[in-house]
């Protein structure tokens, strides 16, 4: 067909096109809208679909018949999130090298890079050797994004020929993963991504595995160093060490546990209501988890309470049953729910906002609760109640993540390195584990068997604050000491974990002791009233054992903090105090009974019931302030009694300041400039390569560049008048960021 353009035209037309496409790539013009969620294909299964118990009887064609599965580009449009938020794509099963698929937990190293498990035996192929040689298909990866594009691009295989593995996390011994009836510690010390010990050491054994989702996950590294989990139904007896023949007493049933990464130490925690999936923890160090079917919301009063304190919203301070409670429906945005009740059925996560890229209301407040057969994950905001919190849902919103997609089944929600929330989508139709064993068969594992259950598929989003840019994400591998102190004032709790971590890893020596000592003369508080580099010094140095090695002269220094103007400082404080009486006169002498936040007040009731030394008269809780929720847990101290008269309460040291300190401050600092479209890099490596992304306020990437032998490759035309952000990331792993202005 001849053209119906003149030349003129036609040359008028090519540069008319090329301006466009130029003022869309600089944001000027907005992005075409991402394309709809596509119609759903719907086929007959060979079974009763196994999603629905009255799939037999009830009239509806979607109960009927299941959906195809989508692409993971065709799955994303089908994703809702708050308004002013986006999903992004990070991985699937079509990402290079293999991508990944059926990964049930992730984690992140101090490069940044996300470890994960992949279970592509679950549910019902439970092997009588779950160790490599066993024949199980379960494998340990490690993926991350290379070239700072947005996406994974590189995938290695840690170790593999597991069976049923459920959990993982990164210790000061290292990585440990969980997987009954074993707690298995991998190390990789020539740093080569591949496990030294292909097998695992076992740490601990004897959980067991009858039910193949009731058994522990959700490892989770403490403030305190110690790793917390959670353990089903499938519980175990006789935990022990097999090294060391060392047998840990308890009750396994429903609990929240932890464990310490070398194998000396196992307690029995908080128990719980019902199957337990989900763990979070504060950047304080506030223990929250999550149930099946009855409390998907719980907080851990303190530690080693021997009950749970569901959170319920409400006028009253009563434990009304979860199912009354209206805010404690699922709201999905899809008739496809393979459920039959209005709780949350499979409440497999329960995580804190724990960064700052989200807007300040979340910050500490909100925790992420997911459902894949609600195909969700939920917010549920924490405010303080007494001695512990209240948890309400704002309706007017939608959940933090929500699909029409029936396959979309997010199972893990945490923060990452960037400070977005990163979801694993276990993409899976068939969610439900054994909801009607009595209408298809259940096999081993105790899990409905099925033709249609997925494993080759897995998803995972990053959910992002569009108003603000994400973090920079880090290399700690190679930091020096003070880098890592630095680290401690890091916005995101993962980074001041990593640090606290990776300084307990490399040792104790005296200099560092005297830098610790130092940070806890701090008293500037962040945004949130509290001060993270003292909390992570105490842990630090708890972590060395010297509170403990010298009380003498540590007791004193702890007492000091128990006047600190942050409550969280006081917490953890007391909460480290060595098992001696003059830890117990410590408390009493700066009144931190009657401390004036509540949490600080049970603790330090709680710690008084652990600790040694007694005083004459009478016991001290008629004299300590408590409320509904903390009353009928302390009827007594056991063996503390007071004198006739209180001792006065001194008064909490003023703050030096507020702090609103953002970002790695440890960073070599470079600068950017623009001018006539080429870009120049101050003070980077002469030798440097890497990635400059240039985003406007927003944080919308408008241009991105190679950069080789530290300049930018190539110009880029047309930048206009304004503030910019830059983000450099080299092939080493060092990040930078900062902002530069352009003037016409």
């Amino acid at each position: 067909m001849p053209s119906l353009l003149t030349s003129p035209q036609k040359s008028l037309f090519s540069k008319a096109w090329r301006f466009l496409a130029l003022l869309v790539l600089l944001g000027a013009v907005p992005e075409p809208q991402a394309q709809p969620c596509p119609e759903f294909s719907y086929v007959r299964t060979n079974t009763v679909d196994p999603n629905w118990p009255d799939s037999i009887t009830n009239g509806f064609g979607y109960f009927k018949n299941m959906t195809l599965p989508l692409s993971p580009d065709s799955s994303k449009p089908c994703i809702r999130v708050p308004t002013g938020f986006s999903a992004h794509l990070w991985a699937s099963e079509r990402s290079p090298m293999g991508g990944v698929r059926s990964l049930v937990a992730m984690t992140w190293d101090e490069k940044g890079r996300l470890w994960g498990v992949e279970t592509r035996d679950y549910p019902n192929r439970v092997l009588s050797n779950p160790l490599p040689g066993g024949g199980g298909d379960d494998r340990i990866v490690v993926v991350w994004d290379a070239n700072g594009d947005g996406v994974v691009d590189t995938r290695k295989v840690f170790a593999q020929g597991f069976n049923l593995l459920t959990g993982i996390v990164h210790t000061t011994n290292g990585l440990v993963v969980s997987m009954a009836p074993h707690i298995l510690l991998f190390k990789d010390e020539n740093g080569d991504d591949v496990a030294d010990n292909p097998s695992g050491t076992i740490l601990y054994t004897g959980f067991a595995r009858f039910d193949t989702h009731a058994t522990l996950s959700n490892l989770t590294y403490g403030l305190d160093n110690w790793i917390y989990a959670t353990v089903g139904y499938a519980s175990g007896t006789n935990i022990n060490n097999p090294a060391t023949a060392q047998t840990f007493a308890g009750n396994w049933n429903q609990r929240i546990i932890r464990f310490k990464s070398d194998g000396s130490m196992i307690e029995s925690l908080t128990g719980l209501s019902n199957n337990t999936w989900g763990l979070g923890i504060s950047e304080t160090g506030q223990i929250f988890a999550s149930t099946a079917n009855r409390d998907h919301s719980v907080h851990q009063v303190y530690p080693g309470a021997t009950r749970q304190t569901p959170i319920y919203s409400g006028t009253n301070k009563s434990y009304a049953q979860e199912g009354s409670n209206v805010w404690a429906r699922a709201r999905p945005i899809t008739k496809h729910v393979n459920v039959n009740n209005g709780g949350y059925p499979a409440t497999s996560n329960h995580s804190l906002y724990t960064a700052r890229q989200f807007p300040q209301k979340y910050w500490d407040r909100v925790a992420f609760t997911c459902d894949g057969p609600y195909h969700l994950c939920h917010e549920v905001n924490l405010s303080p109640l007494g001695s512990t919190f209240r948890g309400a849902e704002d309706t007017t919103q939608p959940n933090i993540f929500a699909s029409t997609d029936p396959w979309t089944s997010p199972i893990q929600a945490h923060v990452g390195p960037d400070g977005a929330l990163w979801v694993i989508d276990w993409y899976n139709y068939l969610m439900n584990h054994n909801g009607i064993c009595g209408k298809i068969a259940c096999g081993t594992g105790a899990a409905q068997i099925s033709p249609i259950r997925d494993t080759l598929r897995t998803r995972i989003y990053r959910v992002v604050y569009d108003a603000r840019p994400l973090d920079p994400i880090l290399n700690l591998a190679a930091a020096s000491e003070d880098q890592l102190l630095q680290a401690f004032s890091h916005t995101n709790l993962l980074w001041r974990l990593h640090a606290q971590r990776l300084l307990l890893k490399r040792g104790n020596n005296p200099g560092l002791v005297s830098k610790l000592t130092t940070l806890l003369g701090q008293r500037i508080l962040n945004d949130m009233g509290e001060t993270p580099s003292v909390i992570h010094a105490i842990r630090t140095l708890q972590g060395f054992g010297v509170f403990a090695a010298d009380t003498t002269t540590w007791v004193p220094v702890l007492k000091d903090l128990l006047l600190h103007p942050s409550p969280g400082v006081r917490w953890n404080a007391l909460d480290a105090l060595p098992n001696v009486a003059a830890s117990t006169t410590a408390i009493l002498d700066q009144g931190r009974i009657n401390d004036p936040d509540p949490l600080v007040r049970v603790m330090a009731l709680h710690k008084l019931t652990t600790l040694p030394g007694t005083k004459s008269g009478v016991m001290y809780t008629p004299f300590v302030t408590l409320d509904t929720y903390s009353q009928n847990r302390f009827t007594a101290v056991g063996g503390l009694t007071q004198s006739s008269t209180m001792p006065a309460i001194p008064a909490l040291y003023p703050a030096a300041g507020v702090s609103q300190t953002s970002g790695p401050r440890f960073l070599r600092p470079i600068s950017v400039s623009y001018r006539r479209g080429g870009f120049t890099i101050f003070d980077l490596d002469p030798r440097a390569s890497g990635t400059l992304t240039v985003l406007d306020v927003r944080g919308a990437t408008v241009a991105r560049v190679a950069v080789e032998n530290g300049r930018a490759a190539r110009p880029v035309a047309g930048l206009r008048q304004g503030a910019y952000l830059f983000q450099v990331r080299l092939r080493n792993g060092d990040a930078f960021h900062g902002k530069f202005s352009v003037f016409n």
